[in-house]
């Protein structure tokens, strides 16, 4: 090369190394030419490709030669660098299915840019799964000829993998984890991964079983049914049977690993058990990896896993901490379902009611006030004649409905005070109060009724001389219980109230009747929930029987005792005791306030009191001489706001359908978005970086769950936990601590704090999630299926229906009883009226269903589901009528289901179905068939209004529902109904929807 053609080559002095190999290659050889003849526009492009760092690679003439810079030399891997100066579609032949058509549009002048596009590489000896971001776009000459492309390249395989196995790991820890047994967590194991088999191409799971050395395989993944696999004794076995052999007979190393406790590398796949194809690729696996399943606090593994690489993946540092993290996901599930089995062997059924009845109770509070408002409201201003003069006739009706909806409001404040009681969340504030004068206040509110009824009121308090810790609120429900309950069971003769000093220590109230009297052996029975004695002869048969277990909860909360005396056809008295002084009650729950006697915290709550008399009311024979139904009671202005619950009542509304919150504390900022991205799909998480924060936190937005570092400023973990501990109001929410301490003493320190889980760092993010998982599950519902609920439920259905069906026949009366059309302030109150009775009916026939459901073991026969879903449309005939629906189905076969049951299903769906259409648009709903090898596949197709994806995980969760309250109707309960149904069945229910073009609904039922 002469001096002036190394001048010409000045232009590559800053190339680098990719420039020293630039200048070896022979251009001459190839379509180029020599490298002191390449056009000005060529040296530029690449003089500018070799001075980036970002991976360029420049495509050039019409032969495509590449030229690339030192960054796109790691793309190459192997074929650098043979690469420089090769033809582009020959060096990249295995990708062209994917970069051949923007390569093509390129030439033509059009540039393309591709997002983290999967395609086949062939650079490293075998064909690789990567993904790359990129463009092609033309580069032209002085003449605006296409010359050239101009090529960037970001590689995202690791990301795009990264992400892809991070969602298979929190997969099976959201749904593995929510499996109550062994074998539905290895079942939910291989279905979610069902879906990533391009990073696992098969995976066997087993267990052992009874015997020492025999395991069971009682999972798999990727083998098709009817294949045999090979064992070292030349046997063949079907990997699709559920049944047991010896450690060594499966030809996997399970022996070696039990040994080891370590996993074990199989390089011979496919020479040990034949051909096992990878989900998309014709070559058969080669790799796999077999794993222990570990139990905590076990010396042996519970089982073993064997689990497929893929052969178009590098076995590099990131595949093997996949292989990692997925055993100890799998093993995190299949413990924590092993453990959950014991639990439930060890748990008591009447814990499981607790919890089943709090969670219940919890669940529906706001869904009952908000049609109670709605009729109370319109009720209270008719009555208060801002409509107009009522005539009494008019009037009379109007406070009949008044009178039920009170009763109503009565008997959901009383189902809520209990449940808030059994859950720990009453917070009472006991206030020093004028106990004689109060206790009058409130037995004055009884004494036209009682006299109304022809018998006598004796109301005896002494006065005393020191005030009496009480909370006011709690106090009233105290006396008006006890005084309702003996007038309800006192037909004729006194009721008798006395409060007087017992001793130095105590004040004693008494409630005594001449009533019927309880006998003997129901005496001890009468403060138990729900327990009514049989045959009792009263004013009503109405009634929860939680009355008097509410009062005796009430009284324990202040630190004192009730009991009863009784003679059967002579009367009962009722006797509660409290003990004088403040020493007894919780010292931060005592209120500053010197004396109550004549605040608003001391004056009963008309509305409760009116609630009180209006019902016991409606027990008096109506009589010509009978006194005003309105005497002693001032009817409220408004529905009032009750005080028994710190959150709002936004917050109320939203709190069934919004996702479970989480506070994370930590100090470390990584860990904390580390903490936080795990659980941000699926909770909604609120960030602390150190426990005051935290504690703030959750003092304003009551979390479901706490987790927290140990090691923290301002205030550590531990500190924060005593302070939640201490807390009445917020010591039941569950805690998890984080901590870098390890070994045992550490742990049983933690959770002798009170922590209910403790986790070690460096932790596993699937641990994490199935650890959070479990904390929230075990805080919440366990099951609804008991004989107490059930009983409940039946009591709660008469006692919520009955003033129900009071109001609407009622106001049908009172429409028919004006004269002339109504003005449209009238028109509108009874529509809301009306419209407040149709929800809670709604509701509370929808609450009665799931509990049944749960409360009533199947009763599965052969049953034709034509007949049932005949049925279903007779009963939905009025609303199909309505919409002019078109309803299609095919014969659907018979099966071992329980009708009952699965006509819920249907009934829901195609309920739905009519229900939620687009304005104007005729219903149109498909009911299909589909016969698989083991199940029956049935589907209900509509045209409607469609379902966005992003809500298809939650929604057949309860009291779900996406639209704005009075958009569509309904409680957010059908669904869940459905999916309950299905579970029974032990079948499965999905969806698949496109927002606009409707929804099908699938329910897949085993033969």
């Amino acid at each position: 090369m002469t001096q002036s053609d190394r001048h010409k080559l000045d232009w590559l002095s800053g190339g680098g190394e990719m420039a020293k190999i630039i200048r070896t290659i022979d251009w001459s050889k190839t379509p180029l030419g020599p490298i002191e003849s390449w056009p000005q526009s060529l040296r530029t492009t690449v003089s500018l490709c070799l001075g980036s760092n970002f991976p360029i690679n420049i495509i050039w003439g019409p032969e495509a030669i590449q030229i690339y810079n030192n960054g796109y030399r790691i793309v190459c891997g192997e074929a650098h660098p043979r690469a420089m100066g090769e033809a582009y579609n020959v060096t990249w032949a295995s990708a062209w299915p994917v970069i051949g058509q923007p390569f093509d549009r390129a030439k033509k002048g059009d540039t393309s840019y591709l997002e983290n596009q999967r395609m086949f590489l062939h650079r490293n000896g075998y064909l690789e799964e990567t993904f790359f971001t990129f463009s092609l776009s033309p580069i032209r000459d002085e003449k605006g000829n296409v010359v050239g492309l101009f090529h960037p390249v970001t590689e995202t395989t690791a990301t795009m993998l990264n992400e892809r196995r991070t969602r298979a790991l929190r997969d099976i820890a959201n749904k593995a984890s929510n499996a109550e047994t062994v074998q539905e967590a290895c079942r939910l194991i291989t279905k979610t991964l069902e879906e990533y088999r391009l990073d696992l191409p098969f995976l066997l799971i087993y267990l052992f079983g009874n015997e020492q050395n025999r395991i069971q395989l009682v999972g798999h993944l990727g083998i098709p049914e009817g294949s045999k696999i090979k064992t070292k004794a030349g046997s063949k076995r079907n990997a699709g049977n559920l049944d047991t052999f010896s450690l060594e007979s499966t030809g996997w190393p399970l022996g070696q690993v039990l040994k080891s406790s370590q996993s074990v590398l199989i390089n011979d796949v496919e020479k040990l058990f034949g051909v096992i194809p990878g989900p998309e690729y014709p070559e058969g696996v080669q790799r796999a990896l077999a794993m222990p399943i570990k139990g905590a606090g076990l010396d042996r593994p519970l089982g073993f896993i064997v689990a497929g690489q893929s052969t178009r993946l590098p076995m590099n540092e990131a595949y093997d901490s996949f292989f990692e993290m997925l055993g100890n996901s799998i093993s995190s599930a299949i413990s924590n379902a092993r453990a959950y089995e014991e639990e439930k062997k060890r748990a008591k059924a009447l814990a499981e009611i607790d919890i089943a009845k709090t969670a219940f109770f919890s669940n529906v509070s706001h869904e009952f006030r908000t049609p109670l408002t709605l009729i109370l409201g319109p009720l209270e201003d008719i009555l208060a004649e801002k409509r107009g003069p009522l005539a009494g006739p008019i009037r009379e009706e109007t406070e009949v409905i008044h009178r039920n909806a009170l009763r109503l409001l009565k008997l959901v404040n009383t189902l809520l005070d209990f449940s808030r009681i059994e859950a720990d969340r009453a917070q009472a504030i006991y206030v020093p109060s004028d106990l004689p004068l109060m206790t009058t206040d409130l037995a004055s509110n009884f004494r036209s009724v009682i006299e109304r009824a022809g018998m006598n009121f004796i109301v005896d308090c002494e006065s005393l001389s020191e005030p009496v810790y009480v909370d006011p609120e709690m106090w009233e429900k105290i006396v008006l219980n006890l005084l309702s309950n003996a007038f309800k069971y006192t037909l004729k003769g006194e009721i008798r109230l006395v409060l007087k000093k017992r001793d130095a220590k105590a004040v004693e109230l008494s409630v005594t009747d001449t009533g019927i009297g309880i006998p003997n052996h129901e005496v001890a029975k009468v403060f138990e929930r729900f327990h009514r004695v049989q045959g009792a002869f009263a004013r009503t048969h109405e009634g929860t029987g939680i009355g008097l277990a509410l009062v005796q909860a009430l009284v324990k909360l202040h630190g004192g005792a009730v009991t009863v005396k009784s003679v059967l056809g002579k009367g009962s008295t009722f006797t509660v005791t409290l003990p004088l002084g403040s020493a007894h009650v919780p010292q931060d729950r005592l209120s500053k306030q010197q004396s109550a006697s004549n605040s608003a915290a001391a004056a009963p709550s008309k509305t409760r009191t009116s609630a009180f008399v209006e019902e016991a009311l409606r027990w008096i024979p109506k009589s010509p001489d009978a006194l005003d139904t309105n005497a002693n009671v001032t009817l409220p202005t408004k529905l009032p706001v009750s005080k028994v619950d710190t959150r709002t009542a936004t917050e109320d509304n939203n709190e069934t359908q919004a996702k479970k919150r989480i506070v994370v504390a930590d100090d470390n900022a990584d860990m904390l978005d580390y903490v936080r991205r795990l659980l941000a799909d699926r909770y909604e998480i609120i960030s602390a970086s150190d426990g005051k924060a935290a504690l703030e936190a959750i003092q304003t937005h009551r979390p479901d769950l706490v987790i927290s570092d140990v090691m923290m400023p301002v205030m550590d973990g531990i500190e924060l936990l005593r302070i939640l501990r201490a807390d009445a109001t917020i010591r039941s929410i569950p805690v998890i601590l984080l901590s870098a301490r390890a070994g045992e003493e550490s742990k049983t320190s933690g959770l002798e704090s009170g922590a209910d889980d403790y986790l070690v760092k460096p932790f596993s993010a699937n641990e994490l999630l199935v650890r959070v998982n479990t904390q929230i599950k075990l805080d919440g519902i366990r099951k609804l299926a008991n004989q107490e609920l059930e009983q409940f439920a039946y009591v709660v259905s008469h006692d919520l229906q009955a003033p129900l069906r009071h109001i609407s026949t009622y106001v049908e009366i009172l429409r028919e009883s004006l004269e002339g059309p109504l003005n449209k302030d009238a028109v509108d109150s009874m529509k809301y009226i009306e419209s407040g009775c149709r929800t809670m009916r709604s509701l509370i026939t929808d609450l009665l269903s799931m509990a049944r459901i749960g409360s009533s073991a199947l009763r599965l026969k052969q049953t034709d589901l034509n007949t049932i879903l005949k049925e279903v449309l007779v009963v939905l005939s009025d609303e199909i009528s309505k919409t002019q629906a078109e309803i299609d189905f095919d014969s659907l076969p018979v099966l071992n289901v329980d009708g009952t049951k699965i006509s819920m299903v249907f009934q829901n769906l195609i309920g739905n179905a009519l229900k939620y259409m687009g304005n104007g648009l005729q219903p149109k709903i498909k009911v299909k068939a589909d016969e698989n090898e083991k199940t029956w596949k049935i589907s209900v197709s509509d045209n409607g209004i469609g379902i966005d994806a992003k809500y298809y995980n939650r929604i057949f969760e309860i009291y779900q529902r996406l639209h704005k309250k009075g958009e569509y109707s309904g409680t957010g309960i059908g669904l869940s109904i459905c999916k309950k149904v299905i579970d029974m069945h032990l079948g499965r229910i999905w969806l698949e929807s496109k927002v606009g073009e409707g929804s099908t609904f699938y329910f897949e039922i085993p033969k």
